[in-house]
């Protein structure tokens, strides 16, 4: 009997030594041998890290809205940062990259920060938490595409105090996200005052929640931030043949009639205009064409041809006038036809651009005509006779004359024209011709690019 109390005494005394001796027996709370102060700091914080994040989802349910009253509305912020923008002309869209901040408070998610070694921020993942749906209502991919903004995001808790705590103990979490999106949205482009049209279109994000339940709101009034260009500042909005020159924001919100067809966008006031309405966050780009160097590609051309319309009106060679009126025609036709490849189909008006070429064309067309009949009128004195003589038997064959003083100058004038001959009739008929084009040229060319 004494050998075993003995021998129990013996085997406790050892227990007790190698539990004093084993590292592992240690308090958490201290630095393990061989470990330095930052990988200390490290595990410590990771195990505060994960022991606050499995209390607070312990009996989180992320299928429901973070109030706790039922009445209450969870208010989303957001801001859009604005990377990279396009424009197709042909297709009628603009495409946006980007960062979209948004940030709501969560009252179902709190904690102390001094029952966590005053921890006030934690990062969790998007699934673990009620999230906002969040939808482009102009979204070319359709309404309820999932592709425009991202769902790989992290999610940034923070413990922040409301006012009824006076003690500023946090009692609810603020949380925040900044998921990338790439979104493509049909506009409608108007290039009627081709090259020197401008736009806007709008992105229109929204939330098919109903606004009692959950609203979008600018974050703190701020416009849209836009960077286009990490290297040169002159071109950060710049895109392609268009330059942005400026980008607003607002909140516009949409009720339903009362037959489920009708939409109204005043903003609601009762409860119950609250619970049949929804908001939405609308980003409007405005931006305008480059026309620096259509001086070049479509003014200097036109300015050309017009020029060597002109000239050929007050040369007095008839045959050498006509020649370089057929080639201007040809020319300007060449003209024509490249800018047609240039210019956007438009859905509205005809560009005023195409519409001074065509009317430059035909009057180019009128003057070759012109100075072709006067041509062959000069060189032949027969058809000359034959004309005066058609015109005096039309003449007298009229039952009322309608305007005698008219055509009686007309008939004198024709006489002179026999006596004098059609060359230097035709001289200063085609002055004065050159004279009035010279208005009209410059009359269709202000309407088109000055105006």
């Amino acid at each position: 009997m004494g050998r075993l109390l003995f021998l129990g005494i013996f085997l406790f005394s050892l227990l007790v030594v190698s539990q004093a001796g084993d590292p592992e027996g240690e308090s958490s709370s201290g630095p393990q041998p061989d470990e330095d102060e930052e990988s200390f700091y490290n595990r410590t914080y990771a195990e505060t890290q994960n022991k606050l994040q499995m209390d607070i989802f312990k009996h989180y349910n992320r299928n429901e809205r973070p109030v706790k009253d039922p009445d209450s509305t969870v208010e989303v912020d957001i801001h859009l940062h604005v990377t990279h923008v396009s424009f197709n002309q042909n297709e009628q869209t603009m495409t946006v990259h980007g960062h979209m901040y948004m940030s709501w408070i969560d009252e179902k998610l709190s904690w102390n920060p001094k029952d966590y070694d005053g921890v006030t921020q934690t990062n969790v993942k998007k699934w673990q938490i009620w999230m906002p749906d969040i939808k482009v209502s102009n979204s070319i991919n359709g309404v309820y595409s999932a592709h425009d903004i991202s769902r790989n995001s992290h999610i940034t808790l923070q413990a922040v105090p409301s006012f009824k705590t006076l003690d500023m103990t946090p009692d609810r979490v603020k949380v925040e996200t900044y998921p990338t999106f790439a979104m493509k949205v049909g506009c409608i482009m108007d290039y009627s005052d081709y090259p020197y049209d401008d736009h806007v279109c709008a992105v229109r994000i929204f939330t098919p929640r109903k606004m009692r339940e959950v609203s979008l709101s600018v974050y703190r009034g701020m416009p849209p931030t836009m960077f286009l260009s990490w290297s040169n500042e002159t071109q950060k909005l710049s895109s392609g043949e268009f330059t942005i020159y400026r980008a607003t924001n607002n909140i516009t919100y949409q009720r339903k009639g009362g037959n489920g067809k009708t939409y109204d966008e005043s903003v609601p006031v009762t409860g119950n205009e609250a619970q049949r309405s929804w908001t939405t966050y609308n980003m409007y780009v405005y931006y305008k064409r480059h026309s620096g160097h259509y001086s070049v590609s479509v003014i200097v051309p036109l300015g050309t041809t017009m020029t060597l319309s002109l000239v050929s009106l007050i040369i007095r060679d008839i045959q050498f006038a006509t020649l370089l009126n057929g080639a201007t025609f040809a020319l300007h036709s060449l003209f024509v036809r490249d800018f047609i490849k240039i210019i956007p189909t438009s859905v509205y008006e005809i560009p005023q651009a195409l519409y001074f070429h065509g009317m430059s064309v035909a009057l180019t067309i009128f003057i070759f005509i012109f100075n072709l009949t006067i041509w062959i009128l000069c060189s032949q004195r027969a058809a000359q006779n034959f004309l005066i003589d058609k015109y005096s038997r039309l003449y007298n064959l009229l039952p009322v004359n309608p305007f005698p003083s008219f055509f009686d100058t007309v008939s004198k004038n024709l006489g002179d024209i026999r006596t004098r001959g059609w060359m230097l009739n035709a001289n200063v008929w085609r002055a004065q011709l050159c004279l009035v084009l010279s208005f009209a040229y410059l009359i269709l060319f202000t309407r088109a690019f000055l105006i």
